[in-house]
């Protein structure tokens, strides 16, 4: 019974000090307990002390990269694309806890000044540590100052969080954008976080869509999926064929398939919008005869010639005769051209250019 009381305790305590992180308040301590609780759990077994753990001395700044102590009051989380733990469950979260309790914390972590807020520094590395620690009520904690640009602050964070547990695909691409706003290339974003350009370019898609990005974020289609879907779309999020995006959602919702079948139903849309292809001009009658002509020459009238040629000499010979072709319809348009510029009154005896036996 215990065990319960402590697991709903938890839960509570995380999802307070979870939206003060998320809206910058000051860190929260938990509530003293309620004594006509009758599981509430021993002082042996809080989570967090009475009292505040004894408070490191406050170090004046040392050079960037050097360990110091900071007040926890001067840190605020910085950008998280990901909401703010997800990974670990209450009782996940009482082992976490106790152990930085016990032992304390295994590396600092790593902030960078806050461009917002002179004197105050936003967490690079270490957000979960740095939750631990306003839940356990320290009033400092050990940090390593980086010298980071805003840009290369964010990736940090989302490379640490596609390292550490994969992301939802809604939460990935809110990173993406976020970085593309900030002003960081696409082809960087993606040497940064150890991603393709082209996945980047997909995941930007999801999320530019109203109803994609509304499926994406409530988990009504998984990843794969969503990439599929989002080949039905522009760069700009935009359908490129009006519909097809709700009629293939409404589609997966109802009937669950498979990704091979949901790719197939992409494809057969896009081929079905797709416009059909130009017929191919038909060669002139002047053209197919000289083609003719060509072929007889090699057939018929060289043959006993090709055992002197090696594969290099018919190489230059169809370079030859490629620049030959190119050079008599060169001064064919000039000659037309020089036609077209000479006044009518002196052109009207001009033979005509145009090709007459055209088929």
């Amino acid at each position: 019974m215990a065990k319960t009381s402590r697991t709903e305790q938890l839960t509570e305590r995380l999802a307070r000090v979870s939206h003060a992180a998320r809206t910058n308040s000051a860190p929260i301590v938990s509530p003293p307990p309620d004594s006509a609780d009758a599981d509430k759990p021993s002082q042996e077994e809080a989570l967090v002390p009475p009292t505040a753990a004894t408070p490191q001395p406050a170090v004046t700044p040392h050079p960037s990269g050097e360990m110091r102590y900071m007040p926890v009051a001067l840190l605020t989380p910085g950008y998280n694309a990901r909401t703010i733990d997800p990974d670990l469950n209450p009782e996940e979260w009482d082992s976490f806890l106790r152990s930085i309790q016990t032992a304390g914390l295994i590396q600092p972590i790593v902030v960078a000044p806050d461009a917002t807020q002179d004197g105050h520094y936003c967490v690079i590395a270490g957000n979960r540590r740095f939750l631990a620690i306003q839940m356990l009520g320290w009033d400092t904690v050990p940090v390593v100052v980086k010298q980071i640009p805003p840009t290369e602050q964010m990736a940090t964070m989302l490379a640490e969080n596609l390292a550490r547990k994969d992301m939802d695909l809604y939460e990935e691409a809110r990173g993406f954008e976020a970085l593309i706003a900030a002003g960081m290339p696409p082809h960087q974003i993606a040497q940064r976080v150890q991603r393709s350009a082209s996945y980047i370019s997909l995941a930007r898609k999801c999320i530019r869509h109203p109803a994609l990005a509304h499926a994406l974020e409530h988990k009504q289609i998984n990843r794969a999926a969503a990439m599929e879907v989002s080949r039905l779309l522009t760069a700009d999020g935009e359908e490129k064929h009006p519909g097809s995006v709700a009629e293939i959602l409404a589609w997966i919702d109802r009937k669950h398939p498979p990704l091979d079948a949901i790719r197939t139903a992409c494809q057969n849309i896009l081929a079905d919008h797709a416009q059909p292809a130009a017929p191919a001009k038909k060669p002139s009658r002047r053209y197919r005869v000289f083609v003719e002509r060509i072929q007889d020459t090699l057939l018929h009238e060289m043959p006993k010639r090709w055992d002197d040629l090696s594969l290099d000499d018919l190489e230059q010979l169809e370079h030859t005769l490629a620049q030959a072709i190119t050079a008599v319809v060169s001064q064919k348009q000039k000659a037309l051209q020089h036609q077209m510029s000479v006044p009518n009154d002196l052109s009207q005896d001009a033979p005509m250019l145009a090709d007459a036996d055209e088929a």
